[in-house]
């Protein structure tokens, strides 16, 4: 009886031993706590003058005008009141000039946002009208924020405010960091109500549409990988690829010429935030999805690398909490 009892003991032992053997494997895997790179740019870099709490999202028109969100506040940490959030412009054309803050006007909430950011832009083709969409941090839930841009005066003018229980990213971003529980999912909203079209992702986070419309590119920052769905007829999707991108991917731009896709992210994390190693990497769907790193660095110049977009011979790339940097693209 004793002996079939320590046996049980013995295999519950090693069982719970194996889990935790495995959830370390994993956390290693996450962390790139092996990778090693060179830190190299695609030509003379320099910083943006003006901004050093964060650009974690970019996104670029056609004539280069910028959209830089900034102040991200982690969720779960302190808030930091002295940390302006909020979105900042800059103009690929004149650089010299720094970015210039964007005002927000309209009827809403503004003193409840913890913080800004991620990004998209809707531009209407039959009469250039350019809408602005902003995550938007709360106290205690995430909205969608739209936003009417004025390129003569350079203001956002509020237009509406979505919300859904759909939207619950920060309650989740404990558990998927530390428990590793992939519960990560992707919510279609109609114009009505919003819903998941897809989950079981592991930290689901940057997200872009092809210019097309048809495909679907999201990155999955805790599995390194850009997962490409196609979009069918009634928005639900369908995963067709998944893409070792080498790196904790950020945020995702696509190039409007080229099709070619931009990512940035961390190649390998600390637990030390001012140590950092970031990278960025362009992936051409017209070439098999082929991958070239552009930009890489181990904290010496940027802090946790977040994104970049690329106007003509520039690239301007982003950062969660620290700089904005500015490069010339010597080689494509």
């Amino acid at each position: 009886m004793a002996s079939t009892k320590q046996l049980l003991i013995s295999v519950v032992l090693v069982v719970v031993l194996a889990i935790i053997v495995r959830h370390a494997a994993r956390v290693m895997f996450v962390l790139g706590l092996f990778n090693n790179k060179h830190n190299h740019a695609p030509g003379p870099c320099h910083y943006v003058k003006g901004i050093d709490t964060g650009s974690e999202d970019l996104h670029v028109l056609p004539n280069g005008f910028t959209f830089v969100s900034t102040g991200l506040t982690w969720p779960y940490m302190p808030y930091n009141a002295s940390v302006r959030t909020g979105i900042y412009g800059f103009d690929f054309n004149q650089p010299a000039d720094g970015v210039v803050w964007l005002p927000m006007e309209g009827d809403f909430n503004q003193d409840r946002v913890m913080s800004y950011h991620g990004i998209s832009v809707w531009k209407d083709k039959a009469n250039d009208e350019v809408t602005l969409f902003v995550i938007a941090h709360r106290e205690k839930k995430d909205t969608v924020e739209l936003f009417k841009f004025n390129m003569d005066d350079k203001k956002l003018q509020h237009m509406k405010t979505i919300e859904s229980p759909s939207f619950n990213s920060e309650r989740l971003f404990v558990v998927e960091i530390f428990l590793l529980w992939a519960c990560g999912s992707i919510v279609y909203y109609d114009g009505n109500s919003a819903g998941v079209v897809d989950d079981g992702h592991f930290f689901a986070n940057g997200m872009q549409l092809s210019s097309d419309g048809k495909t679907l590119y999201a990155t999955l920052y805790g599995e390194r990988a850009l997962v490409v769905f196609k979009r069918k007829h009634d928005n639900s999707i369908e995963e067709i690829r998944r893409i070792n991108v080498h790196l904790n991917a950020d945020n995702i731009n696509i190039h409007e010429e080229t099709g070619d896709i931009w990512l940035g992210g961390a190649y390998r994390i600390s637990v030390d935030p001012t140590i950092s190693y970031g990278s960025i990497v362009r992936i051409q769907p017209h070439k098999e999805y082929t991958i070239d790193e552009y930009y890489s660095d181990d904290g010496k110049d940027l802090l946790m690398v977040s994104g970049a977009v690329r106007y003509e011979k520039q690239l301007l790339i982003g950062t969660i909490a620290h700089k904005l940097l500015l490069c010339k693209l010597q080689t494509l």
